[in-house]
């Protein structure tokens, strides 16, 4: 979920957040969304800091996309946030007059390879993108498979230098 209208009146929430956490056994992750309150590097920043000195030790769902729509760069943020990283939305993106659009990643404009490669390799991937076509089945595979080429694909080279220092 997204922080939403996280301030200072919301530290009082966090030890009612962490005993229910602990009792339900769910593990809760933190998504990067689509607005200036809750989608930009500073607010996720603010608000993991704040969770963690109250000792709430959360995850983070890193939509690859969605930093375009805040105008923020998607290799900062991976560089920052890796640690907190257990779930990665793979989402391309693509500059429409007067907006951003979600598309497949390897239609991308933006640099996904580099914010892959900036992430933790060993968490899982989701599509994150309209799925469009007459056999949904087939198309759902199709991107599977890409996204798993992909992932192979990158497990396979090595870092380029100008790279490591990202991770």
């Amino acid at each position: 979920m997204a922080i939403g209208g996280f301030a200072l009146s919301s530290l009082a929430t966090f030890a009612t957040l962490q005993e229910r956490l602990h009792t339900s056994k769910t593990e809760l992750v933190i998504e990067n969304d689509q607005t200036p309150a809750a989608g930009t590097l500073a607010a996720l920043q603010d608000f993991f800091s704040a969770a963690k000195a109250h000792e709430v030790f959360l995850g983070m769902t890193f939509d690859m996309g969605n930093w375009h729509w805040t105008g923020e760069c998607p290799l900062q943020a991976a560089a920052a946030l890796a640690p907190q990283v257990r779930y990665v939305h793979c989402k391309g993106v693509q500059r429409q007059p007067q907006r951003w659009v979600a598309v497949p990643v390897a239609e991308s404009s933006a640099p996904w390879r580099a914010v892959l490669r900036a992430l933790p390799a060993h968490v899982p991937w989701a599509i994150e993108y309209p799925l469009t076509g007459d056999d949904l089945l087939a198309v759902t595979r199709q991107h599977i498979k890409q996204l798993r080429s992909i992932a192979a694909d990158m497990a396979s080279r090595p870092i380029p230098t100008t790279e490591r220092t990202l991770s």
